[in-house]
């Protein structure tokens, strides 16, 4: 490419992954639109979303991504402890298909892998709590 650059297979295929996550909306809403048609827009929009974190976590098995790229989306889709606010249920879901994919590596990696895992798991319980305390 131009400069003396070249641009890997890899590179391109992590700038789309990006653009992919970047564009995915934070709330699973489509416009005014029947039901049925809004049910299925939802349901595509949340398949998407889903096979995009599976996705994820074959890169990072494959170190194509790094745990700092995942720590990002970790945090980038559940917040922080600190954070009153709840998640959608899309996003929840999303990094439960993600850890499902890379817990076990993490869970055998480096000291900064281990702690995603820990701190992850500690959000999902904090969510848990707080929903239940909503809910009842």
């Amino acid at each position: 490419e131009g400069g003396g650059r070249f641009v890997t297979f890899a590179r391109v295929l992590l700038d789309m992954c990006q653009q992919e996550f970047e564009s995915l909306p934070d709330a699973l809403q489509s416009p005014e639109v029947s039901d049925a048609d809004r049910r299925d827009m939802v349901d595509k929009h949340k398949e998407r979303f889903l096979a995009n974190m599976r996705f994820l976590g074959h890169l990072f098995l494959r170190n194509l991504l790094s745990t700092r790229i995942v720590q990002v989306i970790v945090e980038d889709l559940l917040g922080s402890v600190d954070d009153n606010a709840l998640p959608e249920e899309h996003m929840v879901e999303g990094i439960c298909e993600l850890l499902t994919a890379i817990g076990y590596t993490l869970e055998r990696s480096c000291n900064l892998s281990r702690r995603l895992l820990h701190d992850s798991a500690h959000r999902l319980e904090a969510l848990q709590a707080s929903s239940a305390e909503g809910g009842a």
